[in-house]
């Protein structure tokens, strides 16, 4: 049950990312909702479960953005894997403080790795970290908030 849980979150979040978001950006800052779904899974899954829905929330998320196919699902697949391995290791209790940190860490960490492929070093880091990663990596951790509470009663509906 919990798979058609995941696919009903892929659809609409597959509607939201590129339409509706665009209207809460903050500075042309918007959440990734991709990304906040798969780690907050991964806080509650093993880590091929988290690794397998991290490549495919990725690969819809390249499809979505027509950016190279296949780097945001491999990101992702990292960042799900050992964020899972992190949680089962040292988080004992998911709290919402705790799933905020993990978010904010896992984006700064996936973005860093994404501009750095996606751009091959060509970047001014300083500005990039200023203008758009803390940002973004703040904005998701607020944005995981709805997320903290609906993902967990999913995942026990098994």
């Amino acid at each position: 049950m919990k798979y058609v849980f995941h696919g009903i979150f892929l659809v609409i979040f597959s509607i939201i990312q590129p339409t509706w978001l665009e209207y809460i950006a903050i500075f042309g800052v918007k959440p990734n909702l991709f990304l906040i779904y798969t780690v907050i899974i991964s806080c509650y899954c093993s880590k091929k479960e988290g690794a397998i829905i991290g490549f495919f929330f990725g690969l819809i998320l390249d499809l979505l953005t027509g950016n190279a196919i296949g780097l945001n699902g491999c990101l992702m697949l990292l960042v799900a894997f050992f964020t899972a391995h992190f949680c089962e290791k040292v988080i004992r209790n998911n709290t919402l403080p705790s799933i905020m940190v993990i978010v904010f860490v896992t984006t700064l960490f996936y973005e860093l790795l994404y501009y750095i492929i996606a751009f091959l070093g060509d970047l001014d880091l300083g500005n990039a970290l200023l203008k758009v990663l803390i940002p973004e990596c703040l904005y998701c951790s607020i944005a995981s908030i709805p997320l903290y509470y609906i993902v967990p009663k999913t995942e026990k509906s098994v």
